[in-house]
Order: structure tokens, then C-alpha cells, then sequence
């Protein structure tokens, strides 16, 4: 790419615009303490260097290559590469946060040692051909010509992967299979359901997956109630498929911005938040099309992105893959001290499981959905069933000020509400719980968690367990964990 190239490319996009983009990605001075000399819109007679040069940065030097040298005002300096469509990405750098999974992926790839694995789990943007998913799945045979790529995407009708495209023969004696769990309107909880095992469970241990989810998910009001709620929806599933697929390592998908609206903006921070927490690499697809402005010619519709667009997803997911292979920690549950004194309900000595108490509905001790060592399993049904346990005021008082996380193993059967196996934290001063948007991991043996914080005025703290929320449902207990901090663990 020549630099006559670049500019005749970016006639008609605002300076302003992508010097903002510019100094934001880089992580230099902001630009409203940098001296503005005026409106800049590119045409044939501003060549690069003169916009780069015009009041924003000390100096920047265009290589061959289209890579900038910027020399910040405040001495800084970082390299960046023009794309042919005036867009600046960091050169040699992942877009998003390298924790090092997909570059480990990617080495493994290179040893070709063994055959590899890879699951998807998606809603609609990760379903078509022209979508992100089937795109890096021909990259790895592109780049990887020695493996046979297979590619077997979910039916969600027939509750099973279809047969495998095969999209490379190759050279060599090892296979890479893609699988993709990629359901329309579906959101983070749908494989954890009746279709885990099928889905997750029974396909070989996978050494990478994608996690592409949030567009679904609802509205998040606040950073307090994405910490709560919105978080701990993300934790759950993946401690789900962690368990089978053991050591994997997780990519988490920042997802394409809405054209329309700001709706996906508090969703990629809890993607990095749950980064932060598990470990994992995130592929930030949505700053590389806010860094275009949103175009239109890169949507199918309003939450829709096309070829182009998911190509951009895919630049992200490359960058990731070509970032320092590092040390990476693969996600688990950490196994630690339990706050709630039979939490396991192995004592169950009466017609509740002992320190918990039965508030409304029935609680009973069910041999017939067994979930864990005890034998038996929690079952709590009729009018709003909930058993509660309330935490001792010694304990209450040193959690004071602190964030606590709940988790439970909850057994919902297919065909109960939505409101059905709700569990819920509760203080004087508010309350936090996971109800669903839907019943989408009913079926199956799975985790939920919520997240709350303990406020100094508290007077008491509850941990609810419901058989149903606001109905007759009924739901099966097998064990339940409350924590210091926002990442869940288990106990044995």
C-alpha cells in the first residue's frame, strides 16, 4: 500500500475524527489536551504526513508499509498502521487483550503434534458462511495446510452437530475440528442446558473456545448491576464448559456495536471485566467498527454485521493469535472454603437441610435427582418454595464494605418457568439475584451465580434459594457457595 493509496482511499473521513481514534487506541495524551489548529477533512491535497503533523503529534514518519512512527507532544511514541480505508490500528499488536490463549493455540498449531479442537459458542452473528466463525475456520486451514480442517456447525433442531464440511484436505496426518454452537437469539446460559451434552460434553476435549455472546443478554443499567448480574452470567456458563473441556483456553468476542444505539457499550467492558477474571483473550471486534464510525456498508441491519464487517472480527481474532504466546492460566473453578456452613447440605438431619430454614413452599430430600456425593439432592416446589440461610452477624459485619459472590449447582427440569430455581442474595439495603431472561439451561445439571455487595449500613444477610421465584415451579439443589470478591468458586 502506497501512501498516494492511503490518502485517496480516505477522501471525505474527518481528521478530527481519526486523530481521536488515533491517540485512544494508542493510549496517548487525550485529545482535549492537545492544541486543535482546525477541521480537517481529508482530500487530494493533504497528504499524510501534513494532517499528522498539524498541531496533534510532534512528528510522524510513513514507512513503505503504511506504519506511522507517532512522536506524541507529551514524548511519547507508538507504531500504528493506515489501512487502505483510512482506519489506524496498532501495528503488531492484539486488538482486544492478549492473555496469550489463541497465540498458544496458534503454536500448538505449528508443532503439529495432534489433532486439536475448537468450540464455538455463539448466537446469530457467528451462524452464516460469510460470518466470523466459518471465516477463521478457513484461515487456520490457510495457514495450517499439514491439518484437515473439519467444520460442523449446531442444529439446534435435531439437538446435535451436523455432518462436517470438510474445508481442507491436508498434508498430514492430524485433523482440526471447529464446532460451533451458534443459535440465533440465544444467550451465554444456552449451553448449559438440556443441550450440554450433546453440545459440549460429548464432542472431544476442545483446546480453545470462543465465547460470542452479549447482544442478547438485555440492558445493563449500571457498572453495579453489570458486577452483579451481568458478570456472573458469563462465569457460570464457563465454568460449565471448563469442566469438560479442561485447560482450555477462552476468547472472549467484544462484539460488533449496534449501528443504531450505545446498547453494546457496557457489554464489552463486562467482557474485559470477565477477562480480567478468567484469564482469557478478548478480540475486540466492536473498537475496530467504532473506529469506522459504525458504516453502514458494514451492516446487514442494525445488530447485523455482513462479509466486511465480520472480517473485522476476524482481524481481531488474528491479532490475538499473533501476539506473544505467554504463560496463559486456563479458567477454573478454584475450590476453596465455603462461607455457608453446609453449604453441601450433607446434614440433613430434619425436614430442612441444617442453619437453613423453609420460608414458604415445601423443601424436601429428593433421591431421584441426584446431582453430587450427598445421594440425594435438595428439591424445594409449591407457592414460591424458597429455603434461606442467614448469615451469622460476626460474619456480616467483617464482609462489610465487600463484594460476595453466590454460586449454586441447580437441577431445573424442561418445561419449568423461567422463574423456576432462582437463587438470590439479600441485605437491608438491596438485593441482588440471577433471574433469567429465559429458561435456556433448564434440563441439566448447571451453575448460576450472583454477585453482591455488602453495604456498612447492613443489618442482615440472606443467601434465598427458590424453588420458584414467583410460582409453583420446582427446582433441585445439590449445593451452594457464597464467597468473598466477584469470582465464584466451589467446595467439595
Amino acid at each position: 500500500m502506497t501512501l498516494s493509496t492511503i490518502n485517496s482511499n480516505a477522501t471525505g473521513l474527518s481528521v478530527r475524527g481519526k486523530l481521536n481514534e488515533l491517540i485512544q487506541k494508542v493510549g496517548g495524551v487525550p485529545i482535549g489536551s492537545l492544541t486543535p489548529v482546525r477541521e480537517f477533512v481529508y482530500n487530494t491535497n493533504d497528504t499524510l504526513n501534513a494532517v499528522l503533523q498539524s498541531g496533534y503529534f510532534s512528528s510522524a514518519a510513513v514507512d513503505a508499509d503504511s506504519i506511522i512512527d507517532v512522536q506524541f507532544s507529551n514524548g511519547t511514541s507508538k507504531k500504528v498502521r493506515v489501512n487502505a480505508d483510512g482506519s489506524v490500528d496498532l501495528h503488531d499488536s492484539p486488538i482486544g487483550l492478549s492473555n496469550g490463549n489463541a497465540a498458544r493455540f496458534e503454536a500448538l498449531l505449528t508443532l503439529n503434534s495432534s489433532s486439536l479442537n475448537i468450540l464455538v459458542h455463539s448466537d446469530s452473528t457467528g451462524n452464516e458462511d460469510h460470518e466470523f466463525v466459518r471465516k477463521i475456520t478457513q484461515e487456520y486451514a490457510d495457514r495450517h495446510p499439514a491439518y484437515t480442517v473439519l467444520y460442523r456447525l449446531w442444529d439446534d433442531v435435531a439437538g446435535s452437530y451436523a455432518s462436517a464440511v470438510t474445508v481442507q484436505t491436508g498434508t498430514g496426518a492430524n485433523t482440526l475440528t471447529v464446532y460451533n454452537f451458534a443459535n440465533p437469539g440465544k444467550q451465554v446460559e444456552y449451553i448449559q442446558g438440556s443441550r450440554y451434552v450433546a453440545a459440549c460434553q460429548s464432542i472431544p476435549r476442545c483446546d480453545l473456545v470462543y465465547i460470542n455472546h452479549s447482544h442478547n443478554m438485555g440492558t445493563i443499567s449500571s457498572r453495579d448491576y453489570a458486577t452483579r448480574l451481568a458478570i456472573p452470567r458469563f462465569l457460570a456458563a464457563m465454568a460449565d464448559i471448563a469442566r469438560r473441556h479442561v485447560g482450555c483456553g477462552f476468547v472472549l468476542i467484544a462484539q460488533n456495536p449496534r449501528m443504531d444505539s450505545e446498547f453494546m457499550t457496557p457489554w464489552v467492558d463486562v467482557v474485559y471485566r470477565v477477562a480480567a477474571i478468567t484469564g482469557s483473550d478478548v478480540a475486540d471486534a466492536h473498537s475496530l467498527i467504532i473506529n469506522r464510525g459504525k458504516n453502514a456498508s458494514l451492516y446487514t441491519d442494525s445488530t447485523h454485521v455482513n462479509a466486511a464487517g465480520s472480517d473485522l472480527t476476524v482481524k481481531a481474532i488474528r491479532s490475538l493469535h499473533q501476539a506473544s504466546a505467554g504463560n496463559p492460566v486456563p479458567y477454573s473453578l478454584t475450590v476453596a472454603a465455603n462461607l455457608i456452613s453446609n453449604g453441601d447440605f450433607s446434614s440433613f438431619g430434619s425436614s430442612v437441610p441444617d442453619n437453613f430454614t423453609l420460608t414458604t413452599g415445601a423443601v424436601t430430600k429428593d433421591t431421584g435427582v441426584i446431582g453430587g456425593k450427598n445421594g440425594y439432592s435438595v428439591r424445594i416446589d409449591g407457592t414460591n418454595g424458597r429455603i434461606t440461610w442467614s448469615c451469622p452477624s460476626y460474619l456480616r459485619d467483617e464482609l462489610k464494605g465487600q463484594y460476595v459472590t453466590l454460586m449454586a449447582r441447580v437441577y431445573i427440569p424442561a418445561g419449568q418457568p423461567q422463574t423456576a430455581g432462582i437463587i438470590a442474595t439479600a441485605s437491608s439495603s438491596n438485593s441482588s439475584n440471577n433471574y433469567p431472561s429465559a429458561d435456556q439451561n433448564h434440563g441439566q445439571w448447571h451453575w448460576r451465580s450472583v454477585t453482591h455487595y455488602v453495604d456498612p449500613a447492613d443489618t442482615y444477610l440472606q443467601v434465598r434459594l427458590y424453588g420458584d421465584i414467583s410460582g409453583t415451579g420446582v427446582a433441585y439443589f445439590d449445593r451452594v457457595i457464597l464467597c468473598k470478591g466477584i469470582k465464584p468458586i466451589d467446595c467439595r
